[in-house]
């Protein structure tokens, strides 16, 4: 590690010191000013694993970190629960989900079948 913390904890301050409303692009040139040392690959994986809408985010170290919502219109903008809802791990809304039985199978979700 180049600094004395984790790249989550420097994506909080990014994330506070942007604007309202940011792109990856600006998240990446925030680093840049600020953290130069940091890959942008690790920061891209980071911001992954910190948006909590993105259905790729579980394949990610650091998945457990709520931090970013994706607007959906090339912006992302701080996670806030009360506006944004609850996710799960799967980058989908949890009550939303649940309800329309849309989340995918996982394993241990089903009695296995032998098939032999």
């Amino acid at each position: 590690m180049f600094y004395d913390r984790p790249v989550r904890e420097m994506l909080v301050d990014a994330v506070d010191d942007l604007p309202a409303a940011f792109t990856r692009t600006d998240v990446v040139r925030w680093f840049n000013s600020n953290y130069p040392a940091v890959k942008i690959s690790t920061l891209r994986a980071y911001i992954t694993a910190g948006t909590v809408n993105s259905r790729s985010r579980r394949h990610y170290p650091g998945a457990g970190q709520l931090l970013i919502y994706n607007r959906g219109d090339g912006y992302l903008e701080r996670y806030d629960l009360s506006r944004h809802g609850q996710w799960d791990e799967w980058g989908q809304r949890i009550n939303e989900a649940r309800s329309a039985g849309s989340l995918p199978a996982r394993r241990g979700d089903s009695e296995v079948v032998n098939r032999s």
